[in-house]
């Protein structure tokens, strides 16, 4: 037995490649019955981050909250550092009145602009058979004024433009009498839903106020953790990079929040000139549209013509106009002035980053596909930039000979 052992002795060569074989061999039976149950698989990830996201969720909010709140927090403190002199006092008493301000205009919004916007909801859903008969009338009394069309054929094409909308304005008691009456399992469940999403805004909103109190103790220890992990020229270069798409998020978002509110207070103003209906849900729509760049003043803005076309159609034309001239006066005026060179990327680009947001994230995505593409623009073209650089120098691209075909 003895013999035995010493003449058998352990490789380490061998070993290492022994260990390789079984580590690749198990990694493809693991793949093998992934694949082969791949629904089970993924409807196990789909339940582990759905639970993941209800944990964290109030981490999400609070850190949220923190970086839109934070320019104003930095504001106060600014304007406050002068008479108070603890900077814990100043922080918090920064956070506090930023809170306070925050708050107040979101309980200004819900005591006042929802009901309003509400009661124009309904009054429009209300009133919607009689505006469209009326209008209907009005096509009918124009072009039968006009002798080489035919009313008939243009009120064909009208009614099969509002057909779908008609429908779904039809639809809508059959669809709340649906889904709540009689649904206590409903009712319970949307109860839980919103209590729970209460809740997480609620620790969200202390998160927050934690973050802010103790932001320079918080990026200082992320500092430490990235330069314990990585080479400090890598960790130099990031802490930059991120400062800077933090520079293009934050002038985007706080520029387009207060441009976007200035066009809904103009057109809040406009509107009450021309004496139109539905001022506050009109100005409402433009004014949160208008922070979708490029797209948003179309969005906006055709249903806005739309509800006034139904309601008083001899003011339509007008508020088409209005509005026209408003966005550009925006596009030209308001807007370079508010955000200057934020954004710094073509119209197409723009277009693009809109698009493909939108396809991803809905209305969110629009609005923050902007800035994710400027930023992914900004270091695009510096590594194109540079690798050009390593390759010509100082050399112009358009004095290089274009490849023969």
């Amino acid at each position: 037995m003895i013999f035995i052992l010493k003449k058998f002795s352990f490789d380490k060569k061998y070993l290492k490649i022994s260990i390789y074989v079984f580590i690749v061999i198990s990694l493809l039976i693991i793949l093998a019955k992934t694949v082969d149950n791949l629904s089970g698989v993924l409807v196990s990830i789909v339940a582990f981050l759905k639970n993941a996201q209800k944990i964290i969720s109030p981490f999400i909010y609070g850190f949220c909250i923190a970086y839109l709140v934070n320019p104003l927090v930095g504001f106060i403190e600014k304007k406050l550092e002068k008479i108070i002199e603890s900077k814990r006092i100043l922080r918090n008493t920064s956070i506090f009145i930023t809170y306070v301000i925050v708050l107040g205009c979101i309980f200004l919004i819900m005591n006042y602009f929802i009901p309003e916007i509400m009661l124009n909801v309904s009054n429009f859903i209300n009133t919607l058979p009689q505006n469209v008969s009326s209008l209907e009338k009005n096509v009918y009394t124009f072009f039968d004024q006009i002798s080489f069309i035919d009313s008939k054929d243009v009120m064909e094409v009208l009614n099969k433009i509002f057909e779908p909308i008609a429908k779904s304005m039809e639809n809508i008691p059959l669809m709340v009498s649906k889904y709540f009456n009689g649904t206590l399992t409903f009712l319970v469940s949307g109860t839980f839903n919103i209590a729970s999403r209460f809740i997480n805004i609620i620790l969200g909103i202390v998160i927050s106020f934690y973050l802010l109190a103790g932001k320079e103790n918080f990026i200082a220890y992320l500092k430490k953790i990235i330069y314990a992990f990585f080479k400090e020229t890598k960790v130099t270069s990031l802490i930059y990079n991120i400062r800077r798409v933090d520079d293009i998020f934050k002038n985007f978002i706080v520029g387009k929040t207060i441009d976007s509110t200035i066009i809904g207070i103009l057109c809040f103003i406009g509107l009450n000139i021309l004496n139109t209906p539905f001022i506050i849900l009109i100005s409402v729509i433009v004014g949160i549209t208008n922070m979708i760049p490029y797209f948003g003043p179309f969005i906006g803005g055709i249903p806005a013509v739309f509800i006034v076309l139904l309601t008083m159609p001899s003011k339509a034309l007008w508020v088409a106009i209005f509005i026209l001239i408003l966005q550009q006066f925006d596009g030209i005026i308001l807007g370079p002035k508010i955000l200057g060179q934020t954004v710094g990327i073509n119209p197409i680009w723009i277009i693009l980053s809109i698009t493909i947001g939108g396809a991803i994230l809905g209305p969110l995505g629009m609005f923050l596909g902007v800035p994710v593409f400027a930023s992914i623009k900004l270091f695009f073209c510096e590594h194109v930039d540079k690798k050009y650089d390593e390759k010509y120098g100082d050399k112009d691209v358009n004095a290089l000979s274009p490849p023969k075909i």
